[in-house]
């Protein structure tokens, strides 16, 4: 059995009055604030992947920080489904699939 770490980052700042970006990549002392979650999911010894799910828009951003920062553990898939249905679909493919 294997442990997939799903992040839902599918935000869009609308209600923190965010204009250029969604606050998940926002920076905090220099990094994105996603890359520290990813970063954590990434070193945890008991996680053997991780899945972001995101708007379709901010995939490309997401694979240049995941490139940058050396994060190993993402599954190099793409979901652009609705956020709303994301979040529970999302949940039941990773469910199928361990």
């Amino acid at each position: 059995m294997s442990n997939v770490a799903v992040i839902f980052a599918g935000g869009t700042g609308q209600r923190m009055n965010t204009r250029t970006r969604p606050k998940q990549f926002l920076e905090l002392h220099g990094k994105p604030i996603i890359v520290y979650t990813m970063e954590a999911f990434d070193q945890h010894s008991e996680i053997d992947g991780i899945i972001v799910v995101m708007l379709e828009s901010w995939i490309g951003y997401t694979q240049e920080l995941v490139r940058r920062f050396g994060i190993r553990k993402i599954k190099k898939k793409r979901f652009p489904i609705p956020r709303r249905k994301s979040f529970r679909q999302r949940i039941k493919r990773t469910s199928k699939n361990t």
